[in-house]
């Protein structure tokens, strides 16, 4: 796939999105991790992770994207493949884990292994 080919489907994948509650006419910007405050500090970390690992593998991202069709929110998704990614922590309830995997979802399982636990008060 020729630069062309690769930036046309890029911008097909961004068509896909918006931003959390603004219109589907407005973009997420690529490659800029947003935090929600309504996660868990370990399941923002993992996603950072996540984020850092694509970039050193020379893909791009969005986060926090809304679903343009279905209305659904995802955690990561890598722009260059179209693939999703959402972080679960471990009282994630059954049904969210078959839906995701129902739409094909890579789940991605949050430890503190690997995390350094911030000691922040």
């Amino acid at each position: 796939m020729n630069k062309k080919q690769q930036f046309i489907a890029k911008k097909q994948v961004l068509r896909q999105y918006h931003l959390p509650g603004s219109l589907p006419r407005v973009k997420p910007t690529v490659n800029v991790v947003y935090l929600s405050a309504a996660n868990t500090l370990l399941h923002e970390l993992y996603k950072a992770k996540i984020c850092h690992l694509l970039r050193c593998g020379g893909k791009d991202f969005i986060t926090e994207a809304v679903d343009v069709n279905s209305g659904k929110r995802r955690d990561i998704v890598c722009i260059n493949d179209g693939e999703i990614y959402e972080v679960v922590v471990k009282n994630d309830k059954p049904e969210v884990l078959a839906e995701y995997k129902r739409d094909h979802v890579n789940i991605e399982y949050a430890t503190w292994e690997g995390l350094q636990k911030p000691d922040l008060i």
